[in-house]
């Protein structure tokens, strides 16, 4: 099978085909950002599962050390 000479409908294609896979530098810094909520709980959860992983620690500062 032959590939006819299009060269608008070749330009169409591989402006579909990359705009498939492409994102903006403004895209991706969204797609980066935590929202406040979830960093307030992934926080709560880290400190709370240091504290009792550091249960038997004599200096809690010890167990803060990553």
């Amino acid at each position: 099978m032959l590939d006819p000479e299009d060269e608008l409908f070749d330009r169409k294609l591989a402006n579909h085909l990359v705009s498939l896979y492409y994102k903006s530098s403004e895209q991706e810094e969204q797609e980066m950002l935590v929202s406040q909520p979830c960093l307030t709980a992934f926080s709560l959860y880290f400190i709370v599962v240091q504290l009792l992983f550091c249960s038997n620690v004599s200096s809690i500062k010890q167990c803060f050390v990553l």
